[in-house]
């Protein structure tokens, strides 16, 4: 098995063998400078519209990195278990034993539209933490760029299961302007629901 963010990261044959472990801190590192690097320099404070025009092809990279990851994580946790080939047999997996292996821990609500939608909520995304979109615009525009990775996860994970699918946090209320942070909402749509 093999996991990210303070959690197993590859155990042998031998089911006497100990478990390693990477560090959170380094994960949270790893990710924050792959950003930074995807995003590059931008000191000035401009719209959030305007930030994702301008960095869709760097959002896009970073997404493309989560679905590797997603997509290669997933064939290896799938290679010892048998999965049903039903559609809410692969968004469950990727609730339990997926968000489990990655956060160390199940999603928190799953809901669904029986016609392909599905909201998943983490009312603690840890890998957030460090932000705080409340703050400034750059803030929010961080915020939003930084969850291309795990968007990217998910959307990785259930390609490797055999569902295409498009994936889009939420992470603000247009209602009230503020941030929902720690929560995050991923919705997921799947493009083709049999």
């Amino acid at each position: 098995m093999s996991s990210l963010g303070g959690y197993p990261l590859n155990q042998t044959q031998n089911t006497t063998a100990k478990k390693h472990f990477v560090g959170s801190v380094c994960i949270d590192l790893l990710l924050l400078e792959t950003s930074l690097y995807l995003m590059g320099k931008n000191e000035e404070e401009i719209e959030f519209e305007t930030f994702c025009e301008r960095k869709m092809g760097a959002a896009l990279k970073y997404e493309n990195i989560g679905f590797e990851v997603g997509y290669r994580l997933t064939e290896r946790l799938t290679q010892s278990k048998m999965l049903g080939s039903e559609l809410l047999d692969s968004v469950k997996f990727i609730c339990k034993d997926f968000w489990n292996e990655i956060f160390a821990k199940q999603v928190d609500k799953l809901q669904t539209d029986h016609s392909g939608t599905f909201v998943l909520r983490d009312l603690n995304f840890k890998w957030l933490g460090m932000f705080s979109p409340d703050r400034s615009i750059t803030e929010r525009n961080h915020t939003w760029f930084n969850l291309q990775f795990p968007c990217g996860l998910v959307r990785g994970a259930l390609a490797s299961l055999g569902q295409n699918s498009t994936v889009k946090a939420e992470f603000w209320d247009s209602k009230t302007n503020q941030s929902t942070l720690p929560a995050i909402s991923f919705t997921v749509k799947l493009k083709h629901v049999y």
